[in-house]
């Protein structure tokens, strides 16, 4: 079972793949997430929103940085409100359920798990504010179970 206590969706840009959905859901039960605000991923017809120019097909996306508070509302990497351990153990689900390329910016002089910097990458845009997830390739088994839609079964696969 899934319980997220807050999950904040700003519609107008956020299509989101079944399968990519799926992922996330995943990432947010394994790594007990219950604040996730999702910033911006494709426009329902799958098309990047601007400014952003590779949030193509539901797959690709930004989410706040987790906060102290659970708030959801903005927070600067770096600052105090940044809550680093539980937003590294929500790096390390979204790895495991799919996401192969996360950019953000350094802090501190580090970086966060399975993340690249922006600037080093030569990404011009500020990355300091979110979390950009791409690079989607999960480990992904279908079942049909009957009806009219197959039913989406996202498992990490841990062998890797």
């Amino acid at each position: 079972m899934v319980s997220v206590r807050k999950c904040v969706l700003y519609l107008s840009k956020v299509y989101v793949s079944g399968n990519t959905f799926a992922s996330l859901i995943g990432a947010v039960s394994n790594s007990g997430t219950n604040d996730l605000t999702i910033n911006q991923f494709s426009k329902s017809d799958g098309t990047s929103p601007d400014p952003s120019k590779s949030h193509k097909s539901g797959r690709n996306g930004d989410l706040r940085y987790l906060r102290t508070d659970e708030g959801g509302s903005a927070v600067i990497l770096g600052s105090p409100n940044v809550a680093v351990g539980r937003q590294n153990q929500l790096n390390n689900s979204l790895h495991l359920f799919g996401w192969k390329d996360m950019i953000s910016g350094r802090f501190n002089g580090g970086l966060l798990n399975h993340i690249s910097s922006s600037k080093e990458r030569g990404i011009k845009s500020d990355h300091s504010n979110h979390l950009h997830l791409q690079g989607y390739s999960p480990n992904v088994q279908v079942d049909y179970l009957g009806g009219t839609l197959p039913e989406v079964v996202v498992k990490p696969n841990n062998e890797q």
